[in-house]
């Protein structure tokens, strides 16, 4: 494919991405993010991002059942876009240092959401006590390959508040 298909390609995505509402979405990356990230088994991951953060495949799912593409794109809302790679020689994910931080509605509800899902969640939330999110609630918990992950609340603390309606992605020590 020529630069110019891809670049009109990326066109047709970013405007039927326009058309979803957000709240309607269990995840998303941020406001236009992009992330992309090495996995040792690409439907594995596409199936997590999918039925556990409800990011959507872009393009021809039947690829990635298939074993035709070594990569995924995903829409995970709000314009975010999570592209999921094969990584061949095993998974550094599960020797990395580097944990893949999300911000979510409702932390605590999200807690329960991914124990029902089978998830490794290390814990229960808690409350920061330090740092930039100091006072927000977080809950660790690791993807089926190893990828360590973190949802930080949204919002100052307060065990009431909504569910897992959006989920975004922050650097690290943000």
């Amino acid at each position: 494919m020529n630069n110019k298909a891809v670049f009109f390609l990326w066109l047709v995505v970013a405007g039927l991405l326009a058309t979803v509402p957000a709240d309607m979405r269990a995840a998303t990356l941020g406001d236009g993010d992009y992330v992309r990230i090495g996995v040792p088994d690409l439907r594995q991951a596409s199936a997590f991002f999918h039925d556990v953060l409800d990011c959507r495949p872009v393009g021809d799912p039947a690829s990635v059942t298939a074993g035709a593409s070594d990569s995924r794109l995903l829409s995970c809302g709000s314009g975010s876009m999570l592209e999921l790679f094969a990584e061949r020689g095993g998974s550094p994910a599960r020797d990395s240092s580097e944990t893949l931080q999300l911000i979510s509605d409702g932390t605590l509800r999200t807690d329960a959401w991914l124990r029902q899902r089978g998830v490794a969640v290390s814990g229960a939330p808690r409350r920061l006590t330090s740092g930039p999110w100091a006072g927000r609630m977080a809950l660790d918990f690791v993807a089926p390959w190893g990828l360590r992950m973190r949802l930080l609340g949204s919002r100052p603390p307060d065990a009431t508040y909504g569910g897992a309606d959006t989920v975004a992605a922050v650097p690290r020590g943000h």
